[in-house]
C-alpha cells in the first residue's frame, strides 16, 4: 500500500531511456565520468565479480564507516532507436553518479551497471537489452556491493537505483539481510507492466521484482517520480505499489514538473535532506 503521495532533455527514448542524436563516443561518455567524479575528488575503480567486471566511483579516501549508500545506474545507452541496440550501454549521462556526487551527508558510492564504462568480453547486447535483469546481472551487483561493504567495513547498507537501477537495486535487495532501505529514483521496477505500457516487447531472459514483493515487503522503500515523467510515468510505479500489505512501509512522492531526468541532480540534497531515518 502507497502509504502517502506527494503531489509536489526532453523525453528519452522509450527503450533506451537515453538520448538518441548527437551520441558521445564511448570514450567521451567515459570522461564524463571521469570528468564528474574528479570534480569532487572521487576516484574510479573496476570490480571483478564471476560474471562481469563492474565500475565503481567514490572518495578517494577511504573511510571506515558502518553504513554505506550505493547508487545504481540506469540502463544506460541500451539502444541507439527503438530498433537498433547500441554497441556499449555506457551512459550519455550518468544520473544516478551525479546523484551519489551531490548526496550531502554519508558515504555514497556509485556503481555502474555491467557492461557500462569497462572492456569485458563476458558482454554482449542481450545484458543491455531484453537480459538486463538477468539472474547473472543481479548476482553480479550482489557480489560488487558485498566486495564495496567490505571495503569500508560497513554492516549495512541503503540502494538507490535510477530507473533501470531500481529494479537491480530490489533484485538485489531481496536477497540480502543487511538493506535498511531502497530508494528509487524514476524507478523502472516492474518491467513487464512498462514494456506493455510502450507496447514493445517483453524483456524475455531478465528477472521481475514484482516476483519478490514477499521478501521485499520487510524492506523501508521511498520511490520518487516525476509527474511531467512520459517515460516511466507515475501510474506504473503506483501499480506497483499497490502490490504490496497495507502494513509495509513503502512511501511514493511524485513531485511536479519534473520528468525522468529534470530535476533530480539539482533537487537532490534538498530530497536527500527530507528523508526520515537515514540508517
Amino acid at each position: 500500500m502507497i502509504k502517502s503521495i506527494h503531489i509536489a532533455f526532453t523525453i528519452l527514448c522509450i527503450i533506451s531511456l537515453e538520448a538518441c542524436r548527437s551520441v558521445p563516443s564511448y570514450s567521451e561518455r567515459y570522461g564524463i565520468a571521469e570528468t564528474l567524479s574528479a570534480t569532487k575528488n572521487w576516484n574510479g575503480y573496476n570490480i571483478q565479480t564471476d560474471s562481469f567486471l563492474l565500475r565503481s566511483y567514490s572518495f578517494k579516501d577511504l573511510i571506515s564507516t558502518n553504513h554505506i549508500t550505493v547508487y545504481i545506474e540506469g540502463d544506460g545507452l541500451a539502444w541507439l532507436s527503438r530498433d537498433q541496440p547500441s554497441s556499449n550501454p555506457t551512459p550519455t549521462n550518468p544520473l544516478a553518479l551525479e546523484l551519489a556526487l551531490s548526496q550531502p551527508k554519508g558515504t555514497a558510492i556509485y556503481l555502474a551497471r555491467p557492461c557500462q564504462y569497462v572492456a569485458d568480453p563476458s558482454c554482449s547486447q542481450k545484458y543491455w537489452t531484453n537480459m538486463r535483469f538477468a539472474s547473472n546481472i543481479v548476482s553480479s551487483v550482489n557480489q560488487a556491493i558485498s566486495n564495496l561493504k567490505s571495503k569500508y567495513s560497513a554492516s549495512s547498507i541503503e540502494l538507490v537505483g535510477y530507473s533501470g537501477g531500481a529494479s537491480i537495486a530490489s533484485l538485489v535487495a531481496a536477497e540480502r539481510d543487511d538493506v535498511t532501505r531502497i530508494i528509487s529514483v524514476a524507478g523502472n521496477i516492474d518491467h513487464s507492466a512498462w514494456t506493455a505500457y510502450h507496447k514493445v516487447s517483453p524483456l524475455k531472459g531478465s528477472l521481475n521484482a514484482i516476483n519478490s514483493i514477499n521478501t521485499l515487503k520487510n524492506i523501508r522503500q521511498q520511490h520518487f517520480v516525476g509527474a511531467e515523467d512520459k517515460t516511466i510515468p507515475a501510474k506504473l510505479m503506483i501499480s506497483y505499489l499497490n502490490m504490496y500489505p497495507h502494513d509495509s512501509e513503502v512511501f511514493l512522492t511524485v513531485i511536479d514538473n519534473f520528468d525522468h531526468s529534470c530535476c533530480w541532480i539539482e533537487k537532490w540534497p534538498q530530497l536527500w535532506a527530507e528523508l526520515p531515518n537515514k540508517n
